[in-house]
């Protein structure tokens, strides 16, 4: 006889499968949508905004939704340029390439570094 932690396990695994297979069709139109926009320039919000420590080019998105790389006090004027993604290297996830430095990093998300003052 199935004991009733037997019971509850099974029932989660099968919702979580059935919630899997709903899901999956989802997440895989969002991968396309992603590369769609990445395509047009636009930035897929799939990893933080590039800003280089060593040269101060960073990029940026416009009202538009389209990503830039701007330099220093010229925050409006795109470079051109173009921070370079990068697979998987030496254990970095989402690490990029300065076009200008040659720099390599992993761009962070400022919002999660405070500042507490006493």
């Amino acid at each position: 006889m199935a004991s009733i932690i037997d019971i509850d396990e099974y029932k989660i695994e099968k919702a979580s499968t059935e919630l899997f297979k709903k899901i999956q069709p989802l997440a895989e139109r969002i991968v396309q949508l992603q590369s769609e926009m990445k395509e047009l320039g636009m930035f897929a919000n799939h990893r933080c905004l590039a800003e280089c420590s060593r040269c101060q080019l960073f990029e940026d998105v416009t009202g538009k939704g389209m990503l830039i790389v701007t330099h220093g006090a010229d925050y409006r004027v795109d470079t051109g340029l173009r921070f370079e993604e990068l697979d998987k290297i030496s254990g970095m996830d989402n690490a990029v390439k300065c076009p200008s430095c040659q720099s390599i990093f992993c761009p962070i998300d400022k919002e999660y570094f405070y500042t507490f003052d006493d």
